[in-house]
Parts: structure tokens; C-alpha cells; sequence
């Protein structure tokens, strides 16, 4: 699990952690670098700052190849239709309806 909510920007990584639960908690590895410090963005990512955010963790961290998958409640920083992209309510988050949907897909091959 890597961070890339703006929690990110006020609080430390074991304060990130704390918010999990112990079994999810310990599955963070890390945390999404700013955009504004990013270099060589993509032109197809400029307008899509969490999703060039996620981008550049890949990259940093020679995951790129592999697939990821953000749960986030802002569709507009990602690009439309984004397979990527796991889209919540921001007002109720992740339900426990929504959480069974995102096992089944993190399940499937």
C-alpha cells in the first residue's frame, strides 16, 4: 500500500499507518512523492496530478511493469476511464460494500 492521499503532506508514515487497521497498516510501504516535485511528468499526466503522483512512486521503485490500483474519491486526478482507478464516495469513503467490490477485483487475474 502506498500513500498518495494529501494525509500525506501533514502527517509522518507511522501516523499514515495508524489510521489502518493492523492488518492493512503494516502493508504501507510508503507514500507518493508531490507533484511539484516531479521531473519529466509525461504530457498525457500533466493534468492529472495523483495519478502522475502514483506514476513516479512506480518508476522510483521499478514497479511500473507491474499493475496497480488506486482507491481514491477524486476521479478528476486521474485520467478518464482510468483502469486504475477504484472511485469512492468522498462522503462515505470505503463502505464495506464498496470493500468487498475491491477484493473481488484485486483477486482477479
Amino acid at each position: 500500500v502506498v500513500i498518495s492521499s494529501t494525509w500525506r503532506l501533514q502527517v509522518p508514515i507511522d501516523g499514515l499507518r495508524a489510521r489502518f487497521s493492523p492488518d492493512v497498516a503494516h502493508r504501507v510501504v510508503g507514500v507518493t512523492p508531490r507533484f511539484f516535485e516531479l521531473v519529466n511528468v509525461p504530457d498525457s499526466l500533466l493534468g492529472y496530478e495523483r495519478e502522475a503522483e502514483c506514476n513516479a512512486w512506480l518508476r522510483a521503485n521499478d514497479r511500473s511493469v507491474f499493475p496497480w490500483l488506486a482507491v481514491d474519491d477524486r476521479s478528476w486526478l486521474y485520467r478518464p476511464f482510468n483502469q486504475s482507478l477504484f472511485l469512492v464516495d468522498g462522503k462515505t469513503g470505503l463502505t464495506a460494500e464498496m470493500a468487498e467490490e475491491l477484493i473481488i477485483l484485486l483477486h482477479r487475474p
